[in-house]
């Protein structure tokens, strides 16, 4: 599988077609992106990317078994997807569609980001 036709390189198309999003280098990956200066989502490699969930979207997708808990920000929100097959790139586009949609509405609410909100996971 070439790398423009990976799990991985769906996605990042995929997640940059969606409204507001703002993709810049982060400290652990060159693909993280961002609402409103607000991250939603990053990237560990071809096979892991690290999503900011609502507390609720967050368990129901640990319940799920549709994600894990994130090693480091858990309580932020963050859970880690992994996606060796090509099959997981719809189940993570739509964790990463709630995270937009959570980061959009939060913007809209005039909320703006704090200290807490930048904080990388």
């Amino acid at each position: 599988m070439s790398s423009e036709t990976s799990p991985a390189e769906i996605l990042r198309k995929k997640i940059l077609a969606l409204p507001g999003i703002i993709e810049k280098a982060h400290r652990v990956s060159p693909h993280a992106y961002y609402v409103g200066g607000r991250e939603i989502a990053h990237f560990h490699g071809p096979h892991q990317i690290d999503i900011r969930l609502t507390q609720v979207a967050q368990a129901e997708a640990l319940s799920r078994g549709l994600a894990e808990p994130h090693a480091h920000a858990p309580q932020a929100g963050w859970v880690t997807c992994r996606f060796p097959a090509p099959h997981a790139v719809e189940t993570v586009l739509a964790l990463v569609g709630k995270a937009h949609a959570a980061a959009r509405a939060r913007r809209a609410r005039g909320s703006g980001t704090s200290g807490s909100d930048r904080a990388a996971a």
